[in-house]
């Protein structure tokens, strides 16, 4: 077992699909902890890397002369350097050879690894994607995690959720595993230097390797004005103009980072299906140490006083929420957000459990007040019986009710 290793939230889902499935992919932004997560699940795998040069070569080449050299249970890490061996994984696995769980395969370019899946082996492979980790995934293991299912049905009110560092730390350092544990980053300034090299190393390296990217200078600015807008609408012709681009690229560009997993949207709810389409989506950076890095963040000290510091605290709870809900991409539960006429607005939407809804608020304090609820009472207006709780999220660290049917959840529970 790795010295360092958290448990991840997603650990009971990857198990149950090597129980149905004879290869697995686990995919995810690069330094999400994949690496970490199926060497702990699977210990008894032997771990094959492919940033060995010449074993990515062979299995390229010759794929079944690897096959022959290295028999599952195997994990063969960063296999997006080996795409020549899919077609005879597949010929292993139908040909019977592979049992449940014997083959685990991790990648941190999802779009080109989708294609391969499609192409060799659709139908035959469990699919989970990891994220950053949230608070709870770094630090609270002594309490009750969040669920949503058991949290909507049965909520902790009255128990806390300690913070291990202060809350403003943890969105600087944000959930790469790299930089928020303390084993890897003693101080907030390490975890700024692990950050800028993470973006540095995702320009210069992921991007050419997934796409034809001719000016990486221009597509570095467009990703420090996308991190400006990280929480809020997604203004696509703004966006270009800041970033001194045509409004082409910039889609062109969005449409990159998002197959990368680096953004997400959360499309604008409506009870009919087709306006939710047209409504406007909002746009999340995955991570909000990422954020802070690409926005010139220094310090924790900065971020305190930074007037975007409530847009990035929204980033991470959206980002907090997602990884408590998303388990692949053909699995997860869809976010939103409302925005009513630009009068009336709630920060995150749930649809959960048969149509009920979930209206979320977000607040950068520890202090929170009933008056701070006002979208989320508007959004009940609205949609009425639909509405099965309210849920506002702060940095305090306890569980209770601010309302009748207002559930206050500590960020540090996520």
């Amino acid at each position: 077992m790795l010295q360092s290793f958290r448990p991840r939230r997603c650990e009971p889902y990857l198990e149950k699909l090597a129980e149905m499935y004879s290869a697995v992919l686990v995919t995810g932004p690069r330094q999400a902890g994949k690496t970490a997560l199926v060497r702990h699940c699977f210990p008894e795998h032997e771990w094959i890397l492919f940033d060995d040069a010449l074993l990515a070569s062979q299995a390229n080449s010759d794929p079944q002369l690897f096959l022959q050299n290295y028999s599952p249970p195997f994990i063969l890490d960063e296999i997006q350097k080996a795409p020549g061996i899919f077609p005879a994984l597949k010929e292993k696995i139908d040909r019977g050879e592979a049992p449940k769980g014997s083959i685990i395969l991790t990648g941190s370019q999802p779009l080109p690894l989708m294609q391969l899946v499609t192409e060799s082996l659709a139908g035959r492979i469990g699919l989970v994607s990891l994220l950053p980790m949230t608070p709870a995934e770094a630090f609270q293991y002594s309490t009750k995690s969040f669920s949503f299912n058991d949290w909507i049905e049965d909520p902790p009110v009255g128990e806390t959720f300690p913070w291990q560092e202060s809350p403003i730390d943890f969105l600087f350092r944000g959930g790469f595993p790299q930089m928020t544990l303390k084993e890897y980053s003693a101080t907030s300034d390490e975890a700024a230097i692990r950050l800028k090299d993470y973006t540095q190393t995702y320009l210069s390296k992921d991007l050419r390797d997934i796409s034809f990217v001719s000016d990486l200078g221009r597509f570095e600015r467009f990703l420090r004005v996308l991190a400006s807008y990280s929480g809020k609408i997604t203004e696509l012709s703004n966006i270009a103009r800041a970033a001194d681009i045509p409004q082409g690229s910039a889609h062109d560009w969005l449409s990159l980072a998002t197959a990368s997993l680096v953004h997400w949207s959360a499309p604008g709810y409506s009870v009919n299906l087709g306006k939710r389409e047209r409504k406007r989506p909002k746009g999340f950076l995955i991570d909000s140490g990422l954020i802070c890095n690409l926005m010139s963040v220094q310090s924790v000290e900065g971020l305190r006083k930074n007037p975007l510091s409530g847009f990035i605290m929204e980033s991470a709870v959206a980002n907090a929420f997602r990884a408590l809900l998303f388990r692949s991409s053909t699995a997860t539960v869809p976010i939103y957000h409302w925005n009513f006429k630009n009068q009336k607005e709630v920060d995150l939407v749930v649809e959960h459990d048969g149509g009920k809804l979930y209206p979320i608020e977000v607040k950068l304090t520890a202090n929170p007040e009933s008056d701070t609820t006002s979208g989320l009472e508007s959004f009940a207006e609205v949609y009425g019986d639909q509405v099965a709780m309210k849920i506002l999220v702060t940095t305090n660290e306890r569980c209770f009710w601010l309302a009748k049917d207002t559930l206050h959840v500590p960020f540090s529970a996520l």
